[in-house]
């Protein structure tokens, strides 16, 4: 009888811990970008988010916000999926335009940090 109370109670535990694992798929991930140019970060690049490259070329963005002082574009929480970005800054009296673009994969439960490099354009 203690042996079959012991494995049961082994089994729930186990049980337990395994559930504990797994991310719920709907659980919101959370992104930042780090903004560069040159090999040197940028602050106030306008940077946005779209759920599809039409989206993005269209203009029509999930979120949109500009890098801070240490060049992050922080997006804080999204929904998990694969999300569409660009980001764009004018230098020397708006002479010099930058650019980037990338895809990024936000999983659920995760904080993703990822570089963008942005040129001339």
């Amino acid at each position: 009888m203690k042996q079959i109370l012991f494995i049961s109670l082994l089994i729930i535990t186990s049980s337990f811990f395994m559930s504990c694992n797994q991310n719920d798929p709907n659980e919101l991930g959370r992104l930042s970008i780090k903004i560069l140019y040159n090999g040197e970060t940028v602050s106030n690049a306008i940077t946005a988010l779209a759920s599809s490259q039409k989206n993005l070329d269209a203009g029509i963005y999930v979120k949109e916000v500009h890098s801070d002082l240490k060049g992050f574009a922080d997006f804080g929480a999204l929904s998990p999926g694969s999300y569409y970005c660009d980001s764009y800054k004018y230098i020397n009296n708006n002479q010099i335009y930058l650019y980037g673009t990338s895809i990024v994969v936000v999983e659920p439960g995760h904080i993703k940090s990822v570089e963008l490099i942005i040129k001339e354009k």
